[in-house]
């Protein structure tokens, strides 16, 4: 890792993932993975706020950026 190099790294690294149906080739998401956005928002909602850095919604919301569909 870079960090490595730096002679520094973080003390917690949180992963935030989602176990998928298949992992045959496509640009779809499933509908478990789909399903399992609000969570995962969440998830990184509540991260933030515990480090003290919550999130700032946009005004007005960005659109979704949707590139695979």
């Amino acid at each position: 890792m870079a960090t490595e190099f730096a002679d520094s790294s973080p003390e917690e690294i949180l992963l935030v993932g989602v176990v998928p149906e298949s992992t045959d080739q496509g640009t779809k998401l499933t509908e478990a993975v789909r399903s399992s956005v609000p969570q995962i928002v969440d998830t990184v909602v509540a991260e933030l706020e515990r480090l003290g850095r919550p999130p700032v919604r946009r005004d007005p919301p960005a659109g979704p950026d949707v590139w695979w569909e």
